[in-house]
């Protein structure tokens, strides 16, 4: 209200003191051409924000550039225009708003990727972003995001300030910053076009990020996995330890990173007499959630190949119900099951001495449904047993999906003379 008040008083001395008004309009002038260019700075920096998390998608993905055309827009800015392989397109300045960026000030918010799970995260001026719970804002995944910037009054001040949110514009974060409209806002510092790639170092730390401009993968690193397909199944909670092997053109610069999709964890442990191997490890959330875990392999010089996994929930379902009764004399028990895994068996203490597997395993990853059966021996005992068979997944016999329980009856009074075995 403050500033209404103030220009309706100078437009009542432009009425009232002709003689001063071209001074006036040029104030006037100055000030409506100053908020202009602050309504640009914010759209620019809004606008490069959603190129860089577009870039970092990309480089996950293993997205390349196959054409790369210059361009001027209508207000005498140049730049370029990226096409990637999957037929999107991104504008690039070269420069900030048609400057060498040499006068931008702060806020500059950019991108750091994590050296310990690979992940890339959202910084301001080289520091994490952090959640009033202390966490750090992915910029990949189904659960990245992209921050969003305004221009808003500061609280108890009559400066204007840079502002930043990161929940979609529903609260916004102070970052202490005047805006002043002569300057630019800058999240490239200079990007360069290669024959082979395009490079952009990012102005928050001078790190630089890397698009290979061909789809043919100047380097021969093949990576293995001791998993067949992309669809994989997992359960709540659970650690998968999946085996690499890096065959081929292995350097020093080779470097294998691992990213997540949704509230999945992984690390990476490589061997210590060699860079070729290791083990990559994947913890699901708990409660359960679906998610995708992507391997990238990159020669240190923008060129990267990927292996998505995509993980489900582990499925053993029991329709008959987990215990079941025995009769006392030896039988064949049938078991209906629906599963999605390849799946092995352990036993409770003692009850492999009465209880033998006839089937053992899935027949695919795939929700099938089967039988499994089991021979129980007689129980000679007039004492019950309980024997608990425990389902685990094949490539992880330490995690215990589901239990089946047996409970097999005594032999009735005055039958039978053995002592029988199990717990």
């Amino acid at each position: 209200m403050k500033k209404t008040r103030y220009i309706l008083c100078l437009a009542t001395v432009v009425l009232l003191a002709g003689g001063c008004g071209k001074f006036v309009r040029e104030e006037l002038i100055t000030m409506q051409n100053e908020i202009d260019q602050l309504h640009r700075q914010v759209a620019d920096m809004n606008e490069a924000l959603v190129s860089l998390r577009t870039i970092v998608d990309e480089m996950a993905a293993g997205g390349y550039v196959v054409e790369v055309k210059e361009f001027t827009d209508e207000d005498g800015r140049g730049g370029y225009t990226l096409v990637f392989n999957d037929g999107s397109l991104m504008n690039l300045y070269s420069g900030v708003d048609g400057k060498d960026g040499e006068d931008a000030v702060p806020p500059v918010i950019g991108l750091k990727q994590d050296e310990t799970d690979g992940e890339w995260y959202w910084t301001l001026d080289e520091e994490w972003i952090l959640s009033p719970e202390g966490e750090r804002f992915k910029a990949i995944g189904v659960d990245g995001i992209t921050p969003q910037v305004q221009l808003m009054k500061a609280e108890d001040s009559e400066e204007t300030h840079w502002f930043y949110s990161m929940d979609g514009g529903t609260n916004w974060v102070d970052t202490g910053f005047n805006a002043k409209g002569k300057d630019a806002v800058e999240v490239f510092s200079s990007i360069e076009v290669l024959e082979d790639r395009i490079v952009l170092t990012l102005s928050a730390d001078g790190s630089t990020l890397e698009l290979p401009r061909t789809g043919k993968l100047a380097f021969n690193v093949e990576l293995t996995l001791n998993l067949e397909g992309e669809e994989q199944t997992i359960g709540e909670g659970e650690t998968l330890q999946v085996r690499y092997t890096l065959t081929g053109d292995v350097t020093e610069s080779t470097l294998l990173t691992a990213g997540t999709g949704g509230r999945y964890k992984t690390r990476i442990e490589r061997s210590d007499t060699t860079r070729t191997e290791g083990i990559v490890h994947v913890t699901a959330p708990d409660p359960f959630e679906e998610g995708s875990v992507y391997l990238t392999v990159s020669d240190g010089k923008g060129y990267t190949k990927v292996r998505m996994l995509n993980f489900h929930k582990r499925i053993f379902l029991l329709p008959g119900g987990s215990e079941m009764p025995v009769k006392a004399a030896g039988t064949v028990v049938p078991v209906e099951y629906k599963a999605n895994f390849k799946h092995v068996l352990t036993f409770s203490e003692g009850a492999a001495d009465w209880i033998q597997p006839m089937t053992t395993e899935t027949r695919t990853v795939y929700t099938i449904s089967d039988t499994m059966a089991f021979k129980v021996a007689e129980n000679t005992s007039k004492e019950p047993r309980t024997g608990i068979i425990h389902i685990h997944p094949e490539e992880n016999p330490d995690y215990v999906v589901a239990t089946l329980t047996l409970v097999q009856e005594g032999q009735p009074e005055g039958e039978g003379s053995g002592t029988g075995s199990g717990n």
